[in-house]
């Protein structure tokens, strides 16, 4: 996805793993979903999606359900750092019963 003058790229698997191509890019494990937890995201990622209008927003499905990012998940400081969490926001609780998004457009 780009991003200013540079151009993220996102993996999904057990984990959101995110690296910069300005950064030379070092893969980074967002969420840490088998370890540490320091995201609060839950594991296994089907779906991924970003605004257009502004890349800094990205969407992501799970095996829970709906998360999201303002800040193209943002996370400077060590790996299972707290902060990691301030960078997710879960649009789970205003939704009702929501599990499992496979996709989204």
């Amino acid at each position: 996805m780009p991003s200013g003058q540079d151009t993220l790229l996102l993996a999904g698997t057990n984990d959101l793993w995110k690296c910069s191509l300005a950064m030379s890019c070092a893969w980074r494990n967002t969420t840490n979903a088998n370890t540490c937890m320091s995201a609060q995201v839950a594991g296994y990622q089907h779906a991924l999606a970003w605004s257009a209008t502004n890349p800094l927003e990205i969407f992501l499905g799970n095996d829970s359900g709906l998360w999201r990012s303002m800040d193209a998940i943002g996370e400077t400081g060590s790996v299972c750092n707290t902060s990691d969490a301030t960078h997710f926001q879960n649009l789970n609780s205003g939704l009702g019963s929501l599990a499992e998004v496979e996709s989204m457009s």
